[in-house]
């Protein structure tokens, strides 16, 4: 959204989420959370459109920094960009298996989903 900051920062190199999700989703949008985020007046933030094939997980969501969406936290393949405040690694399975969602996990989702339609 800001173009005036660099996809790689200084002074280690390390990757912008831009560019990050770039590779993940195709485009080099700020954010990680779903959709876009209307801020009133002409004013959006944008995020990830769609499902992913890959997906993306982050140390910065168990400090409370951001929320990472479902489109990148439940890819098309179980392949997952892990984000940790010094380097990014990646985590994969062989079995698509593990993507399947409990009973439990399921009606949780539904009650998230209630929940955040009248937040």
């Amino acid at each position: 959204d800001d173009t005036s900051q660099p996809l790689i920062t200084l002074p280690f190199g390390h990757a912008s989420q831009e560019i990050v999700n770039l590779f993940l989703c195709g485009k080099a949008v700020t954010n990680v959370f779903d959709g876009d985020m209307d801020m009133g007046g002409d004013y959006k933030l944008k995020g990830i459109s769609s499902r992913t094939q890959v997906g993306f997980l982050t140390l910065l969501e168990s400090h409370n920094y951001l929320t990472v969406g479902r489109y990148l936290k439940e890819p098309e393949y179980p392949i997952w960009v892990l984000g940790s405040d010094s380097h990014y690694t990646v985590l994969f399975s062989l079995d698509r298996a593990v993507q399947d969602e409990s009973e439990r996990e399921k009606r949780e989702k539904e009650v998230r989903k209630i929940f955040d339609e009248h937040d």
